[in-house]
C-alpha cells in the first residue's frame, strides 16, 4: 500500500536503508530472515504505526489498516503497492475505489459458493488421484504435489481454460511471485518477464472465448459490462485495446498529486 502524503498521522522517523532491506526481502521471502522474521518484524512495530518503505507504506496494528482502508484518497492499493511483474493495474486488487467496487460487483458472482460447487465432483477427483500418487511413498512435498497443483487446476476448471497448461501456469506463476531472492534487479526483470507471458496467454485466451464462448468465468468476464460498456470490444485487436484503456483509465490518478507529493 502506498501512500500519498508526505507523512501519514502517526508514521514514525524512517529506518535505516539496510533495515528496510531487510524488511523488503523478509517479505519477499529471505530463506534466513523468513525462517524467523518476528525479531525484525518487531522493531519495525516499535518505529511506529505506519512506516515507509521505499513506495510502500507498513501498517504495523490493526487500528492502522482499518484507517488506511477507510482512506483510498491517501492510501492506495496502485501498482507502486507491489511488484508483480504487470504493467497496468491488477484488477481488481490494484484498483482503489470508487472504481474498485465497479469490479468487485462483476467478479463476486462469478466466484460465489454456487458457482464453486459446480466444480467440486472434479476438484475431489483430482484431490484423490495426488494423493493416490504418493500414498505409497508415506510422505509427499506437500507444497509441490498437493498445495499447489490443487488451487491451481481449480482457477483453471473455473476460467474454461485447458488443464493441460497446468504446468506452464505454474512456471509463470512461480517466475512472478518466487523470483529470485538475493538480486532484486534480477528479481524485477524476471517477473516482468513472466508478466509479459502471462499478458500474451491470456490475450489468445480472450480470442479463443470469443470465438467460442462457454459457460466459464472467461467467457462472462468478456461478456460484462461496466458503466453500460463492455470489458472488451469487438476484435482481438480492439479487446486488448479496451481492456488497457479501461485499466489506464481507472488507474490515471497515479498521475496527478495528492496533498504534496504525487502517486508516482
Amino acid at each position: 500500500m502506498t501512500d500519498q502524503m508526505e507523512q501519514a498521522p502517526g508514521s514514525s522517523s524512517e529506518p535505516s536503508e539496510e533495515e528496510l532491506n531487510e524488511a523488503f526481502m523478509a517479505i519477499w521471502g529471505n530463506p534466513e530472515l523468513s525462517s524467523n522474521p518476528q525479531p525484525l518484524y518487531r522493531r519495525l512495530r516499535e518505529q511506529g504505526e505506519t512506516l515507509r518503505m521505499g513506495p510502500m507504506v507498513l501498517l504495523n496494528t490493526r487500528d492502522a489498516v482499518e484507517s488506511a482502508l477507510r482512506q483510498p484518497e491517501v492510501f492506495s492499493s496502485g501498482m507502486d503497492s507491489a511488484m508483480l511483474g504487470n504493467t497496468r493495474p491488477l484488477i481488481p486488487m490494484q484498483i482503489d475505489p470508487p472504481a474498485h467496487r465497479q469490479y468487485r460487483r462483476v467478479l463476486d458472482p462469478l466466484l460465489g459458493p454456487r458457482q464453486v460447487a459446480g466444480i467440486e465432483p472434479d476438484v475431489v477427483r483430482h484431490v484423490n488421484e495426488l494423493i493416490d500418487a504418493f500414498a505409497s511413498r508415506g510422505s509427499c512435498d506437500a507444497a509441490s504435489e498437493f498445495a499447489t497443483p490443487v488451487p491451481c487446476a481449480a482457477f483453471l476448471r473455473l476460467m474454461g481454460l485447458p488443464l493441460d497448461d497446468l504446468d506452464m501456469l505454474v512456471r509463470i506463476k512461480d517466475g512472478i511471485v518466487h523470483p529470485p531472492r538475493d538480486d532484486i534487479a534480477e528479481a524485477e526483470r524476471v517477473q516482468k518477464a513472466s508478466g509479459q507471458e502471462l499478458y500474451r496467454y491470456f490475450e489468445e485466451a480472450v480470442d479463443r472465448k470469443q470465438a467460442h464462448p462457454g459457460d466459464d468465468v472467461l467467457s462472462k468476464l468478456i461478456a460484462a459490462r461496466i458503466d453500460d460498456r463492455g470489458l472488451v470490444g469487438g476484435g482481438a485487436d480492439d479487446d486488448r485495446a479496451v481492456l488497457r484503456e479501461r485499466c489506464d483509465r481507472d488507474n490515471s490518478d497515479f498521475e496527478r498529486p495528492h496533498g504534496r507529493t504525487q502517486r508516482r
